[in-house]
């Protein structure tokens, strides 16, 4: 969505109650918070529209898999109005 749509979270309201899984990675496919893409925002845009489902990562293991994954939930877990 990073390169391909105007505007992620527009798209992902758009998209709306058709959404049944949603995976997260960061602008260079790294974890959440290593690149410049705004989670907040996409994942306030993907509670409009109703979804109650998981948030999975799809990132490289960099620098190995056990620490992304750590990072990528921290940074997620951190941002307002998560947990």
């Amino acid at each position: 969505m990073n390169i391909e749509e105007p505007s992620i979270e527009e798209s992902i309201r758009q998209a709306g109650n058709r959404i049944l899984h949603f995976h997260v990675a960061d602008s260079n496919r790294w974890h959440p918070g290593a690149g410049h893409l705004n989670f907040d925002a996409s994942l306030r845009a993907l509670s409009d529209t109703g979804y109650t489902g998981f948030v999975s990562g799809e990132f490289l293991p960099i620098p190995d898999a056990a620490t992304a994954a750590r990072l990528g939930i921290a940074h997620l877990r951190g941002l307002p109005g998560q947990n």
